[in-house]
């Protein structure tokens, strides 16, 4: 379990540090420990409404019988909390890995990178990248630790490990992870991928006949390993700035 960095120094208003378990996205507000997920359209949680930075959020007790106590097992760290996107899509926000910060910006917004757009569909963003010199729809969702893609588009790519992770509509599971180079804002990155188990690519199938698209896997946290990342629901965008240039 990797916890967030200890300091002394005052932390600005608007800026939590990360607690990274296991590569989930946790802050701290007050005593709550809150998990950061954009794959979520709705908000959860055991009290009523929640509210911060001046906006304010109607919580549910549980999603599709998912309750925060679920995903604090799933996780293996209490979950008071749950951010999805009718509260995201409210304010903008960053998220930088190796500092471990997470930011809510109030406007004027100063932050530099290659602007993406997005598009939010049922209230979870979703993003295009390139694989294969093919142009690829991905859930954009900050509750994934990893990127999950298709059969199809990890074949042929070498098998590297198999991932234990969750998902919290059909729990526990094992897959294979794939060396998949992954092109976003005008780079090529190395990404294992993990390939998607046949609970979650059953969603995500169903997504696609309801909506018409053709989403074919998740973009995760593994993108913050590459960026520093903000995240405009509201305005339809991301901005993706390279730790390295």
């Amino acid at each position: 379990m990797v916890q967030s960095k200890q300091s002394t120094k005052k932390i600005p208003e608007g800026i939590w540090p990360i607690n990274r378990v296991d590569d989930h996205i946790i802050i701290q507000v007050g005593r709550k420990n809150v998990l950061i997920d954009t794959g979520s359209p709705i908000s959860l949680g055991n009290q009523k409404t929640f509210g911060l930075m001046g906006k304010t959020v109607r919580l549910q007790p549980e999603i599709q019988g998912i309750t925060v106590e679920n995903l604090s097992e799933f996780i293996d760290s209490r979950i008071d909390l749950l951010l999805g996107g009718d509260f995201l899509g409210q304010i903008p926000f960053s998220i930088d890995f190796p500092g471990y910060i997470f930011r809510f910006y109030d406007p004027p917004i100063r932050f530099k990178g290659t602007v993406l757009k997005i598009d939010l569909i049922a209230g979870v963003p979703l993003v295009e990248v390139s694989i294969d010199s093919r142009p690829v729809s991905l859930f954009l969702d900050t509750g994934a630790k990893i990127t999950y893609l298709s059969a199809p588009l990890v074949r042929g790519h070498r098998s590297a490990a198999k991932i234990a992770d969750f998902y919290p509509l059909m729990g526990r599971f094992q897959t294979t992870r794939h060396e998949v180079p992954v092109a976003i804002a005008g780079r090529e990155l190395p990404f294992l991928a993990g390939k998607t188990p046949s609970g979650l690519n059953d969603y995500i199938e169903a997504f696609n006949r309801v909506t018409g698209l053709n989403v074919q896997g998740i973009l995760g946290n593994d993108l913050y390993y590459h960026f520093r990342v903000l995240l405009d629901l509201r305005r339809s965008r991301i901005i993706l700035r390279p730790y390295i240039d």
